[in-house]
């Protein structure tokens, strides 16, 4: 992947605040599972990429919550980007 050309999606402030319910989601940043809560730390600015999924029975996670929100911090997009370049 060029992540020089990536051009991800930015959450919404509502999108956000919907997923701080964590009943319904699972949040991950940066590959590490947060306490959805933590969330209400962030602004839309702080992402570079996010997907947003229902989880099918296969997943490692299901049963834990019905969707999975995996966001990418503008840091880690920085870094991936510099790692390519070297």
């Amino acid at each position: 992947m060029d992540w020089n050309k990536f051009k991800g999606k930015i959450p919404s402030a509502a999108q956000l605040k919907e997923w701080q319910d964590s009943e319904k989601f699972g949040v991950w940043i940066d590959r590490n599972l947060i306490d959805n809560a933590t969330l209400a730390n962030y602004s839309p600015e702080n992402f570079s990429n996010f997907k947003a999924f229902k989880l099918i029975k296969i997943s490692s996670n299901y049963g834990k919550y019905p969707y999975q929100v995996n966001l990418m911090t503008k840091k880690r997009l920085a870094r991936f980007r510099r790692q390519q370049r070297n």
